[in-house]
C-alpha cells in the first residue's frame, strides 16, 4: 500500500490549500486455516475461492481562502476495485457434496464523487455565527456475478447433473445531494444548530439470467434479461434543529428535532411488465439528551429519542437469488418505514489516566424490517420476502474503558451484552445477534513518536436468535481472534516524512467465521501479514 498526503489548513484570504492521498491493494486468494469450528472440521490446505482483491482509492482537494474565516473547496474522490469476491470453500471439503455451490464476485466497481464545500467561521450574522454548505454528485457503477450450481440428487440421476444458474447484474447508481448547516450562539450559555439536507438516488439496472440443465445430453441455455431490481429513484428531504441549553453550571440539555420526507418510485424498465410503484412517507422525530457533571471527571448521561428509517431500494424492489445464495427473494414495494424509541442511560468518566463509559440501552422498533419465508419455491430455492414485524425490542449493556499505564503503555477494553426479541412472538428469531462481544488491546507508543506496537484480541460469543429456516443460516460458535500491529517513522527529508506499518491478522491462525449460511461456509482469512508504506508531504 502506498499513500501520499499534502494538506495546508485554511488560512488568510487569497491563499490556496491542498489535500491529496491514495492507496493501492493487491491481495491474493488465501488458504483456510485447518481446525474445528462448531460441527465443521477442515483439513490443511483447503483453499477459499473468490478471495482475490485488487482495489485503489485516492482523492484530491483544492481550497481557496475567500477571507480570514472563510474557505471554498472542491474535492474529487475515486474508488476502483477489480475481481473481489465473497469467498467459498468446496463442498467436498465441507462434507456436503450435494449442497449448492455459490460463487459471488464483483468483477469491477467504480465510484466517483465530486463535492464542493463552503465554510465560514466567526461571521457574527444575525442568524448564524457558523455556516457550512456542501453539495455533491456521486456515480457508482457496479458489476455483480452470482453463479449457483444446484445438484440433482436421486436414484438413477447421472453424476454431475444439476442446474447452472448464472446472473450478471450491472447497476448504475447516481446520487445528487446537499447539506446546509448553521449555528448561532444564543446568549452566553446556549447554542442553536439548524439546517436542511437532501439527496436523490437514481438506479438503472441491467441483468442477464442464464439457466442451463447439465448431465442429460447437450445443454440448452434459457436466457432472461429481466432485471432483479427495476429502474428506480429514492429521494429524501429533511430539516433539523438542535438547541443546547447550559441550564446550570453542571447541567446541559440538548433537544433536537428532525422532519423528513421520503419518496421511492420505480420507472419503466425493459423486461419488467408490472406497473410502476410510488411510495411516500413523512415523519417527525426528536431526541433529548441530558448530561449532569457530578464532578469535573464524572458525568451522568441520559438520552431518549424517536428514530425513523425508510426501506431502501433493495429492500423494497429486489427480486432474485438472495446475496447468500440459499434462497430467492421477492420484492415488497409496500414496506412501511421503521420507527423506533431509543433510551440510553449511563455515566462517563474522564480522568487524567483513566477513561470509562458504561451505558445501558433499550431500543423498541415498530414495523421492523425482517426477511421471512413465503412458503413457495423458485428455481428450486425457497422464496423469501421482506416484511414488517409489528414490534422488535433490543436490550443491551455497553462498557468501554481506556487507561494510560506507565512508560508509554496504554490499555483498552470493551464489552457488549445484547438481547433481541419479537415482542408479539418471542419464539420468532429476530436475526443474527451475538450474546456478547469482548475486546481488549495493549499498546506501546515511543515518547518521541518514532514507533508504536499493539496487541489486540476480540471474543465473540455464540450466535443466537438465528432462524434455521431463513437465508441467515445456522448460528456460529464462539471464537477468539488476535492481531499484532506495529509502525515506525523511518526518516524525514525536507518537508516529507516516511513511515512503515505491519499488521499480523489472526495471529493464532484460527478457523472462524463472522457470519453463517445454510448452503455454504465462508471462513475468515487465516494468519495474514499486511505491510504499508506512507509518505507525507
Amino acid at each position: 500500500m502506498l499513500s501520499r498526503a499534502y494538506w495546508v489548513p485554511p488560512g488568510s484570504a487569497g491563499r490556496f490549500n491542498f489535500l491529496a492521498f491514495g492507496s493501492y491493494r493487491d491481495a491474493g486468494a488465501y488458504v483456510a486455516p485447518p481446525g474445528t469450528f462448531g460441527d465443521l472440521t477442515l483439513r490443511s490446505g483447503v483453499r477459499v475461492h473468490g478471495t482475490r482483491a485488487e482495489d485503489q482509492n485516492y482523492a484530491f482537494q483544492v481550497g481557496y481562502g475567500l477571507a480570514e474565516n472563510q474557505n471554498l473547496s472542491v474535492r474529487y474522490e475515486r474508488y476502483s476495485a477489480d475481481t473481489t469476491g465473497f469467498g467459498y470453500v468446496d463442498n467436498a471439503a465441507l462434507g456436503t457434496p450435494d449442497a449448492p455451490v455459490i460463487d459471488i464476485t464483483y468483477p469491477d466497481q467504480d465510484v466517483d464523487k465530486v463535492s464542493m464545500n463552503y465554510t465560514a467561521r466567526g461571521i457574527s450574522l444575525p442568524v448564524a455565527d457558523r455556516v457550512d454548505v456542501t453539495g455533491y454528485y456521486q456515480s457508482n457503477q457496479r458489476h455483480l456475478n452470482l453463479d449457483i450450481f444446484i445438484p440433482f440428487v436421486g436414484p438413477g440421476l447421472p453424476p454431475g447433473a444439476g442446474l447452472v444458474s448464472t446472473t450478471r447484474n450491472f447497476t448504475d447508481l447516481n446520487t445528487v445531494g446537499f447539506r446546509v448547516e448553521a449555528a448561532k450562539a444564543v446568549g452566553t450559555r446556549h447554542l442553536l444548530t439548524y439546517g436542511v439536507d437532501g439527496f436523490r438516488d437514481g438506479s438503472t439496472n441491467t441483468d442477464t439470467l442464464t439457466n442451463i440443465v447439465v448431465g442429460f445430453g447437450p445443454p440448452t441455455p434459457e436466457v432472461s434479461t429481466t432485471p432483479q431490481i427495476p429502474n428506480a429513484s429514492f429521494r429524501s428531504l429533511g430539516a433539523f434543529a438542535q438547541m443546547e441549553f447550559g441550564l446550570l453550571p453542571r447541567l446541559t440539555v440538548i433537544a433536537g428535532v428532525r422532519g423528513q420526507n421520503i419518496r421511492a418510485a420505480t420507472r419503466t424498465t425493459p423486461g419488467i411488465t408490472t406497473p410502476n410503484v410510488i411510495s411516500t412517507s413523512s415523519t417527525l422525530v426528536g431526541s433529548l439528551n441530558t448530561s449532569y457533571a457530578l464532578t469535573e471527571q464524572l458525568s451522568l448521561i441520559g438520552t431518549v429519542g424517536r428514530g425513523f428509517r425508510s426501506p431502501n431500494l433493495v429492500e423494497r424492489f429486489f427480486t432474485g437469488p438472495t446475496p447468500e445464495g440459499s434462497g430467492y427473494q421477492r420484492q415488497t414495494p409496500g414496506l412501511r418505514p421503521e420507527t423506533s424509541i431509543n433510551v440510553d442511560l449511563g455515566f462517563r468518566l474522564r480522568g487524567r489516566r483513566l477513561q470509562l463509559e458504561v451505558f445501558g440501552f433499550r431500543n423498541e422498533i415498530t414495523d421492523g424490517i425482517a426477511i421471512a419465508p413465503t412458503g413457495d419455491t423458485v428455481q428450486g430455492l425457497p422464496e423469501y420476502q421482506n416484511v414488517n414485524v409489528n414490534k422488535l425490542r433490543y436490550l443491551g449493556l455497553e462498557v468501554a474503558g481506556q487507561a494510560r499505564l506507565v512508560a508509554g503503555f496504554s490499555a483498552a477494553a470493551n464489552l457488549t451484552v445484547f438481547d433481541a426479541k419479537d415482542v408479539k412472538d418471542p419464539s420468532n428469531p429476530v436475526g443474527q445477534t451475538y450474546g456478547s462481544r469482548v475486546g481488549g488491546s495493549l499498546r506501546y507508543d515511543h515518547p518521541d513518536g518514532r514507533f508504536w506496537a499493539s496487541y489486540d484480541a476480540r471474543h465473540y460469543g455464540q450466535q443466537k436468535d438465528v432462524s434455521i429456516s431463513s437465508p441467515v443460516g445456522a448460528p456460529t460458535p464462539r471464537y477468539v481472534v488476535q492481531d499484532l500491529r506495529a509502525g515506525a517513522r523511518l526518516f524525514r527529508a525536507g518537508i516529507t516524512s516516511h513511515s512503515v506499518s505491519l499488521t499480523l491478522s489472526n495471529l493464532a491462525n484460527r478457523l472462524y467465521s463472522e457470519t453463517s449460511n445454510t448452503s455454504f461456509f465462508r471462513p475468515a482469512p487465516g494468519r495474514t501479514l499486511t505491510a504499508g508504506y506512507r509518505v507525507d508531504f
